[in-house]
């Protein structure tokens, strides 16, 4: 492989001690290891870390302070038994950080800072500025959505860069098709390939309650030879399921192979 930049952007509420120390060096060793074994050189390839937890942190420990008169630096408090608790300390958080991508997203009339984008595009930047001639994005869950208003030039102000390539664009647990769902698939029909995008993979598991299929929301013109569902098998519970495409060999080896094409 030529000299190619590995770019990460996790999903909704990682852990901080885990984010802190690098969420995704231990994917991102699996990863070389797969391609190594298909007989790719990776001696030039470094990985490149998006992190924007603490972005929503604030509004996290304010709400378990108010809503549950929680110690803001422990989360939510477990007052109606283990397996309620245990969700809420999941889904209000999750929750946040997707109401706050939305609201931070704008409208066509008043569109906003999209906080996420920037810190993904300084990131590009950063690797371009290294010499990096190709970058490819790994995105999961709520990142996706990210990475894909950032590739496909939802704002031009943080646009990937035209003379940069993108090899491919690869995303896995993804809510893409719940949030063009929710908005009447707007983008179904205008959005455009950019040139220097060379394909897009996204991996899903339907025991996965979040992920799903991109290739039925786009015109086949779009999807062909450029956009791929790759079905995989991460866990039987959904919350087990959406998080292990970090970190299950099977599902990292198919990646690869999937890359490696």
């Amino acid at each position: 492989m030529d000299k190619t930049c590995l770019v990460y952007i996790h999903g909704v509420q990682p852990d901080l001690k885990t984010e802190a120390r690098g969420y995704s060096k231990e994917f991102h060793k699996k990863i070389l290891e797969e391609l190594q074994r298909l007989g790719k050189d990776v001696s030039k390839v470094r990985r490149f870390e998006v992190s924007w937890s603490n972005i929503t942190i604030g509004f996290k420990r304010k709400l378990a302070q108010l809503q549950f008169d929680a110690n803001p630096e422990l989360g939510f408090k477990r007052r109606q038994g283990f397996l309620s608790g245990a969700l809420r300390n999941f889904i209000y958080p999750a929750v946040i950080d997707i109401l706050f991508y939305v609201k931070n997203k704008g409208s066509a009339n008043a569109p906003g800072e999209m906080v996420i984008l920037e810190r993904l595009h300084n990131a590009v930047k950063k690797a371009k500025a290294k010499g990096f001639k190709k970058v490819v994005i790994f995105a999961h869950s709520l990142g996706t959505v990210a990475a894909y208003d950032y590739v496909f030039r939802f704002r031009e102000k943080y646009a990937f860069p035209k003379n940069l390539e993108l090899t491919a664009l690869v995303t896995f647990g993804s809510p893409i098709s719940l949030f063009a769902s929710g908005m009447g698939h707007p983008m179904s029909s205008k959005i455009k390939r950019p040139k220097n995008v060379k394909k897009w993979l996204n991996l899903w598991d339907p025991h996965d309650g979040v992920s799903g299929r991109c290739e039925p929301h786009f015109p086949k013109n779009f999807a062909k030879g450029f956009l791929k569902d790759v079905l995989v098998d991460t866990g039987l519970t959904p919350l087990r399921a959406h998080q292990r495409y970090w970190s299950h060999k099977r599902v990292i080896r198919k990646m690869a192979e999937e890359l490696a094409r």
